[in-house]
């Protein structure tokens, strides 16, 4: 009785440790109401897309793709080409890879794993370079309005974006003259360029955009 006690309990303990060890290998992805931006890098060429029908229709694409069950070991992926994904929220940003292999299309999210997506994700992304002509960038983030200065203004980006690796002020143009309070949050759209001035300032401002509060 002792011995098949034992033979359960080593059974156990052997599931148990199996179980634990097993690495969860579905992609990480935001909640699609979260994500405010898509922004699609492609070596010095970046176009975003802050329209919420093309953000719940790629984020859609994202949710289903075939689990290849292949792991990523690398920051970035081993294919020559890739297109850098990044998925902007307020808190956060996720970043995932597009790339091709041999005509077959692939998503990698670093460390994680390797997937397929339908072929409409790559169209998607193909139509958001044709877009911007392949040559002037769109991209969006989200700040605070700190000050107000005749048709410029001074904000703070939001907590995650890339833009508050550059500076935690930004000095941009308001070319439409928004009215606009401190403390308010907008979003900006600009062509992706950040000079090195004092305070930091945006390259051309595209359109700003005001945001409910949070």
């Amino acid at each position: 009785m002792d011995k098949y006690k034992h033979a359960l309990l080593s059974i156990f303990i052997l599931c148990f440790l199996t179980a634990c060890g097993k690495k969860e290998d579905s992609i990480i992805l935001p909640a699609t109401e979260d994500v405010s931006s898509i922004t699609f890098y492609d070596s010095s060429v970046s176009a975003a897309s802050i329209t919420p029908d093309f953000i719940e229709e790629f984020m859609a694409l994202l949710e289903t793709m075939e689990n290849t069950d292949r792991q990523s070991v690398n920051d970035t992926p081993s294919a020559d080409e890739y297109i850098e994904i990044s998925l902007e929220c307020e808190d956060k940003t996720v970043t995932i890879f597009y790339y091709k292999d041999y005509d077959t299309s692939y998503i990698e999210q670093p460390y994680q794993g390797i997937y397929k997506p339908d072929a409409r994700l790559g169209e998607m992304i193909t139509e958001l370079f044709d877009s911007v002509d392949g040559t002037t960038a769109h991209v969006a983030f989200q700040a605070t309005v700190i000050e107000i200065q005749d048709s410029y203004i001074l904000v703070e980006p939001f907590a995650g974006s890339t833009e508050l690796l550059s500076a935690d002020r930004i000095y941009l143009s308001n070319p439409e003259n928004i009215e606009l309070q401190p403390g308010e949050y907008i979003e900006i759209e600009y062509d992706g360029s950040i000079m090195e001035t004092d305070p930091v300032q945006l390259g051309e401002v595209y359109r700003i955009i005001p945001i409910e509060q949070q």
